[in-house]
């Protein structure tokens, strides 16, 4: 019976592999929801027809869509504990993995690239795969022996560094040859080379209008990224030598060592399990092979963790001095999200009040004030007040793309963004099942709340915050609790071989790295797609021969817009890339010492002599 189970399991798997579900823009311009089976294409509905249809579904599907979630949480929990807290937590899990919403979310985005999303497909695979890991499980016979913990070996941390730092590069490499993807990606990077120069805005004149970008700003002809600036400091020393993800690059691998070693401080059973869940995790991978300002914050928020906690074990002041310039140069690149996670870490230190907690607070302030002071100069300088930020003075993104964000939405949104990290945390669905049973049925943890706590809270800020953002590569605004949840994803691993054996953990791990490797490759094979359509126009000007110039873009709609972000030329530039404005051209050209001129239409990809 349990073989029959087991195949049935594992058949199931494979069918939901295989199955997607997304938008398509079909060659009459009509954007439809298709269907697929490895790869065969099967129906298709217009889109609007597809979301009014399962506008019509949601009320009923939520409700039945718990309840199954309810009859699963008690199955799951029954095989680990009794627990009431058990089921309560795998029952959610179950209940974010299986979030009906999922399908009427995709189909009413933004239509103006709605055909790039694979939120569903993601959905499917992920629950194959888990499927097919249930299939596995039965069919291995029950042990319940508790695991002997084993200290990791220098050389297996030294291992899950490596595939950090060398995974996104590779990906980058490959799918983005080290390019942009994002208008954030090129904010960023293009305030970096400000900062390389020893400037934070260029003054591009009367032409800063032919360099216009989604995420910078024209300020009287001083153009800069309106981003903080934490994440582009951390480019320059890559920038000074032509890799500017050099540091985010090394930090990646230590986001992994000061995982395992804050799982360490804090007595978990397996924390070189949680140092390779989060190596091995499809969300940080995908993230930290983009240029996005995740890449400063999540380590150096793993670094105030762990000297924090080094602080108030050890009351050292010179940690508590390192958790203050760690905390303030993350606060630099994301300030919401340092705050969040520094809310639980105060909370840790209010609870167990270290000997000499006033001169640890002193000493954590005082290491802050650097950082913090130039981070101020720094808005001072471009906004008129230390106290206005340029992301806060010149951020206008328009939510409208999204729908109206009223409560009823932003909740959705939430629930969205809870659902694909259940799927991204590890590749399988409900992922946020071992975090789970990891807190119902773990080994008891005196400070098991802290490290829930840091997850949690992060995702109540974003919640509250008035911008839900909407994530590319999983859920990106969850992306510094990664490391937190890979911890709990080891103690839940630690149940699971409890209960099964090892056996149940190593096939565990192969199947985290099957689902790291098939949703990055499906994201970045898009993303491959999406990058060769904003190299339109370089890759054209370069198959024309030319290597001197001005090319005019003509931009003409918001997919232009975006797609095409513009900067002034860097100092020297033979060829130079800007904004057609008509008749105004013509002033450029001769401000720029009449070089050749072309102009290029992203409508029909012509390239014509003239301006």
């Amino acid at each position: 019976m349990r073989r029959a189970g087991a195949i049935v399991l594992l058949l199931a798997g494979g069918i939901l592999l295989g199955l997607d579900l997304r938008p398509v823009a079909g060659a009459d311009g009509v954007v439809r929801m298709a269907w697929s089976f490895f790869g065969a294409a099967g129906g298709a509905r217009p889109l609007a027809e597809f979301a009014a249809r399962a506008a019509g579904i949601l009320p009923w599907a939520i409700p039945a869509t718990l309840v199954l979630a309810g009859a699963l949480g008690w199955a799951t929990a029954k095989l680990f504990t009794e627990r009431a807290s058990a089921k309560m937590l795998c029952a959610l899990a179950w209940a974010a993995a299986l979030d009906p919403q999922i399908a009427h979310f995709v189909a009413t985005r933004q239509l103006l690239s709605a055909d790039r999303y694979l939120d569903v497909g993601d959905l499917f695979r992920a629950l194959g795969l888990a499927l097919a890991y249930a299939g596995v499980l039965l069919a291995l016979p029950r042990r319940r022996a508790e695991p002997v913990p084993r200290d990791a070996s220098i050389a297996s941390i030294a291992a899950a560094m490596a595939v950090a730092v060398i995974l996104p590069e590779v990906i980058s490499s490959l799918a983005l040859r080290h390019h942009p993807l994002s208008n954030d990606e090129f904010a960023y990077l293009f305030q970096a080379r400000l900062f390389a120069r020893g400037g934070l805005a260029q003054d591009a004149g009367a032409w800063a209008d032919f360099f216009p970008s989604v995420q910078t700003q024209n300020a009287g002809g001083r153009i800069f990224a309106i981003v903080f600036p934490g994440h582009s400091a951390m480019l320059v020393p890559g920038v000074w030598i032509g890799f500017p993800m050099l540091l985010p690059r090394l930090l990646a691998g230590v986001s992994v060592l000061a995982t395992w070693a804050i799982g360490r401080r804090l007595g978990l059973a397996r924390p070189a399990w949680g140092a390779w869940a989060l190596a091995l995790s499809p969300a940080f991978l995908g993230v930290e092979a983009l240029n996005l300002a995740h890449g400063t914050s999540l380590p150096f928020l793993l670094l105030f963790t762990w000297a924090a906690l080094a602080a108030i074990d050890g009351e050292s002041i010179a940690c508590a001095c390192a958790a203050g310039l760690a905390f303030s140069i993350a606060f630099a690149a994301r300030p919401l999200t340092a705050v969040a996670l520094g809310v639980p870490v105060l909370a840790l230190f209010v609870r167990e009040r270290p000997r000499h907690s006033a001169r640890l607070l002193a000493c954590a302030l005082a290491a802050a004030v650097p950082v913090a002071l130039l981070f101020l100069e720094f808005d001072r300088r471009l906004t008129g007040s230390a106290f206005r930020t340029v992301y806060g003075t010149f951020m206008t993104t328009d939510v409208s793309v999204y729908g109206s964000i009223d409560a009823p939405t932003a909740a959705s949104i939430s629930a969205f963004n809870l659902s694909r990290l259940s799927v991204w945390l590890v590749g399988i669905a409900p992922g946020l099942l071992l975090p789970a049973l990891a807190l119902a049925a773990g080994r008891p943890n005196r400070r098991a709340w802290f490290v829930a706590a840091l997850p949690a809270s992060l995702f109540a800020f974003y919640v509250l915050h008035p911008f839900h953002g909407i994530p590319w590569v999983g859920p990106v605004y969850l992306s510094d609790a990664l490391p937190y949840l890979a911890l709990l994803v080891a103690e839940g691993l630690v149940v699971v071989e409890t209960a099964f054996g090892a056996t149940a953990s190593r096939a565990a791990w192969a199947f985290f790295a099957c689902g790291s490797v098939v949703l990055l490759a499906a994201h970045f094979g898009l993303a491959r797609e999406e990058f060769a359509e904003r190299q339109r126009p370089y890759d054209d000007v370069r198959k024309a021969g030319i290597d001197r110039g001005v090319v005019f873009l003509s931009l003409t709609n918001p997919h232009d817009w975006r797609n095409y972000p513009l900067a002034p030329p860097e100092p020297g530039a033979a060829l130079v890339f800007a904004r057609d404005l008509g008749p105004r051209n013509a002033e450029l050209v001769h401000a720029l010492g009449d070089p050749p001129a072309w102009t290029w239409d992203p409508a029909t990809g012509e390239l014509r002599p003239g301006n």
